[in-house]
């Protein structure tokens, strides 16, 4: 025992002497190997028992072990007594085993247990298999351990030695030109020449493929042995037994007294003609009018004739034999030339002969030039063999990229409205364009015949002029400038809380609140940058914006509206929100519209007016307070031009008429000629003349609206704070407000505004300088009078020649005949566009504005159309109603987004 210890103390002081020791564990000293134990033992008891293990902690260190005493003890399933790893015993008195790690290396090839290598895992595809043998080319297994280049590297392995199959025994891809010949090539010679035997995709050069080879001396692609060329491809020759050009037997024998001799027969040659000859010129020439063979020279006989010359009927220029007239000679033996109407098919493109086509005709204009090139689009030839839509067809062609010209590129001819200006004119040569906008829309900056858009033009330029007749006559109902002196139809509209606009393309356009559907999108979703409306395919005229509805008026005299229903303002005949544009019942000859909180109007070309929804006050004019979802006549109203509605009232212009007909000539006449005898037969502005009674005065009209004269405005609906004009509280039908001569009205929540003419017969002929009126509740000044009662119809302040009007909640806007906007009453979103927040009962300027053309005013916000065609809005934005892509109530005016 005592002998153990100092053996153990002995070893332990040798391992720390040693450099082993790195921790000091008692009775065993940490190692890193077995060889790190077993040499401090030598000489001491424990010599050879040692092994450096695991200690179950993660830690090496010597621990007795009885492996490696060269005897097989419980749990070892060998043991040899040595540190040798590569023998059948392993130094953990285990069998070595392909596998484990351990490369033996005791054994020869072919002995059991033979290893080439082993590196201890089960990965087939690396330097060792999963067998111990080294990886190789052949195994079955594809190396992935290799980049390309490297030494083993292998693309494929079949594991097979078939070298035509898709992975060659080098374990390559295979592929045409690798010197391989694989199963789906006839041949490989691995070069790039493509006129020896094997082409360059592997396929094999044949006899009779039309491809002289080395080994060929001509190979004419045919297989008739007759002409200059056998099916041998070798060429024909006399003595080759086969009758070829110029040979009238052969026999491929020198014989000469057998019946055929120089491949003539016999007797052929003497001179004399006999038996089956045709002819007998006793020479050897081949070349002239009788050939060796006895026979007529013939085009087509293989054999070209010389005696004869150039202008000679039977001069032949060559004579190949072939009846080919794809090559370079013809079949009637003359040389192949472009222009001869066989195209050559024996050259390749970059042969000076090559030809692309050859129709025979001198004409350039077709498919084929002159010069055998086929015809294409930018050749400076224009094609006319063609018409228009074929394939192929040029308007015209003059050779170049030019697209400012008279020709595209294309060949298709520049046209106004194709979106480029041509530069190649001056003004006043034909088809000059000023401007080309590549639309067919003559109401924007750019006209559809390409000229700049100008007052005068007699096209209306929408959002910039009132309207355009084209004329100098500044009395009539389109002056010089292009104002109207009539109400103009609106194509910018504001509502409570959303925006509609008609855009230049013909599209409309809404943003802001959508809950009840008003912006027309499909949607409920309300949008900060405009949407489009579906469901407009025909062309709109004028728009009109709602409490939470909206309307548009169709060329075809249909109104469609779309959004919140609840008061059946859509007029459908139901109640029923609708998020895209409908048709309302009843209406196919609509000629102005407007729309209220929760009901709506139109003025019928007849001069009547129908409205629809909310009747709660009577703002239909129906005389009852009914709803109604769909259209019913106002009542007394006979000659509307005109028609604005508001919270819960109504307004029209109705006047008196001058005949009820617009003539032929353009004036107001009778419906119905009336006879007379004298002048009191007749109206008070008419008199008795040859039997008819004829007006005083002719009056110009387009239509019969204009033939309406002394209009007055006609209110109907809530009178709460005398916005209809009248002293009772409720006006079921309309009736007259006096106090004002107006030629064009608006309506707020509850009050109401008109322009005025400034004196003598209202209406669309009367003088429009009159300037602005308003009346209803003047609560924050919103009237514009200096004042904040109630009132009958005041003057606004501060206007003298206004150009359009409109009523908010609380405020209003005038927007003058100098384009700049003026606005008075409520202010706290913003609404007077003033840059600051004080309510104001006179106008001031709208910051910025000084070129509006046209003007929308809604609930607590406003739009401008401006000279530029832009729209720019200020006042509230809580729902993007301002449609600058923000919710920001703005002070002053900001631009639309997106159109």
């Amino acid at each position: 025992m005592t002998h153990r210890l100092y053996g153990s103390l002995a070893l332990i002081g040798a391992l720390a002497l040693s450099g082993c020791l790195r921790e000091f564990t008692p009775g065993n000293p940490p190692c890193s190997v077995r060889a790190d134990c077993q040499a401090a033992a030598i000489g001491t008891d424990f010599e050879g028992l040692w092994n450096c293990e695991d200690n179950g902690k993660g830690r090496l260190v010597c621990q007795q072990s009885l492996c490696g005493n060269d005897f097989v003890n419980d749990g070892e399933a060998c043991d040899d007594g040595n540190d040798d790893q590569t023998d059948a015993c392993n130094t953990y008195c285990q069998l070595t085993v392909c596998g484990d790690g351990f490369l033996r290396g005791e054994l020869e090839d072919g002995q059991p247990g033979y290893e080439e290598c082993d590196d201890g895992n089960e990965e087939d595809l690396d330097g060792c298999l999963t067998n111990c043998r080294q990886a190789s080319c052949g195994d079955g297994f594809t190396r992935t351990d290799l980049e390309p280049g490297e030494p083993g590297y292998e693309e494929c392995d079949d594991g097979n030695t078939n070298y035509q199959d898709e992975c060659t025994n080098t374990c390559a891809v295979a592929f045409c030109g690798d010197a391989i010949v694989g199963m789906d090539e006839t041949c490989d010679d691995g070069n790039d020449i493509d006129d020896d035997f094997c082409r360059n995709d592997c396929t094999s050069t044949l006899c009779g493929d039309g491809v002289v080879q080395e080994n060929e001396e001509c190979d004419d692609g045919n297989e008739v042995d007759t002409d200059a060329c056998l099916t041998t491809c070798r060429s024909a020759r006399c003595g080759d037994a086969i009758v070829g050009p110029g040979e009238g037997c052969d026999d491929a024998n020198e014989i000469a007294d057998d019946g055929c001799d120089l491949c003539r027969p016999e007797g052929c040659g003497d001179g004399e003609v006999g038996g089956e000859e045709e002819c007998d010129d006793g020479n050897t020439v081949s070349t002239d009018d009788c050939l060796n063979t006895c026979t007529h020279a013939v085009c087509g006989d293989g054999i070209r004739r010389m005696d004869v010359p150039n202008d000679h009927e039977l001069f032949e220029e060559c004579d190949d034999g072939n009846g080919n007239d794809g090559d370079g000679c013809l079949d009637a033996c003359t040389i192949a030339r472009c222009g001869d109407g066989a195209q050559r098919q024996d050259v390749d493109v970059e042969d000076p002969n090559y030809e692309e086509c050859d129709d025979g005709n001198e004409e350039a204009q077709d498919a084929c030039l002159t010069n055998c090139k086929a015809a294409r689009c930018g050749d400076f030839i224009q094609r006319m063999d063609l018409q228009e839509g074929e394939e192929g067809y040029e308007a015209c062609d003059d050779g170049n990229e030019e697209v400012t010209d008279a020709c595209m590129p294309d060949c298709t001819a520049a046209r106004c409205g194709d979106s480029i200006i041509r530069t190649d004119l001056q003004p006043g040569q034909p088809d000059y364009e000023e401007c080309d906008d590549g639309n067919v829309i003559a109401a924007d900056a750019c006209l559809a015949n390409c000229r700049n858009a100008a007052c005068g033009d007699g096209v209306l330029f929408l959002g910039v002029e009132d309207c355009d007749d084209g004329n100098r006559n500044d009395s009539d109902s389109c002056t010089n400038n292009c104002l109207s002196n009539k109400p103009v139809r609106r194509r910018l509209v504001t509502g409570g809380s959303h925006s509609c606009a008609i855009l230049a393309s013909g599209s409309v356009r809404c943003w802001g609140a959508n809950s009840g559907g008003q912006l027309g999108n499909g949607t409920t979703i309300s949008a900060s940058t405009p949407v489009e409306v579906v469901g407009l395919e025909t062309q709109v005229l004028e728009l009109a914006a709602g409490g939470e509805h909206s309307c548009a008026l169709l060329t075809t005299g249909q109104v469609r509206c779309w959004g919140k229903n609840t008061r059946g303002q859509l007029g459908l005949g139901h109640r029923d929100q609708r998020t895209r544009a409908a048709t309302v019942l009843g209406i196919e000859n609509a000629v102005f519209i407007s729309t209220g909180v929760e009901h709506s109007c139109a003025v019928l070309d007849d001069l009547s007016l129908q409205c629809w929804g909310s009747n709660v006050y009577g703002q239909l004019g129906d005389g009852t307070t009914d709803l109604r979802t769909e259209p019913v006549a106002v009542r007394n109203l006979n000659t509307v031009v005109y028609a604005s509605v508001g919270g819960g009232h109504s307004c029209a212009l109705a006047g008196d008429i001058m005949g009820g007909l617009c003539d032929d000539e353009g004036y107001c006449a009778r419906t119905e000629p009336q006879a007379c005898v004298r002048n009191l037969d007749c109206t008070n502005e008419e008199r008795c003349a040859d039997g008819f009674c004829e007006y005083y005065r002719r009056l110009p009209c387009e239509t019969v609206r204009d033939c309406v004269y002394n209009t007055r405005a006609f209110c109907w609906g809530d009178n709460t704070h005398r916005q209809v004009g009248s002293e009772r509280a409720i006006v079921r039908t309309p009736a007259v407000v006096t106090g004002v001569i107006p030629w064009h009205l608006s309506m707020g929540r509850d009050h109401s505004c008109a322009l005025s003419t400034s004196g003598g017969a209202g209406g669309p002929a009367g003088n429009r300088e009159g300037g602005a009126m308003c009346w209803g509740r003047g609560a924050d000044g919103r009237l514009g009078s200096g004042s904040t009662s109630n009132s009958s119809p005041v003057r606004v302040q501060g206007i003298e020649s206004a150009r359009a009007i409109g009523g908010g909640n609380r405020h209003s806007c005038v927007m003058e005949e100098d384009g700049t906007v003026k606005c008075s009453g409520d202010n706290s979103l913003g609404q007077l566009g003033a840059g600051q927040q004080e309510n104001v009962d006179e106008p001031v300027a709208v910051l910025e504005i000084d070129d509006a053309k046209e003007l929308a005013v809604g609930g607590d916000h406003n739009c401008v159309r401006r000279s530029d065609g832009t729209l720019w809005c200020w006042g509230s934005n809580g729902s993007g109603q301002l449609g600058d892509a923000s919710t920001r109530h703005r002070f002053r005016p900001v631009q639309v987004e997106d159109l």
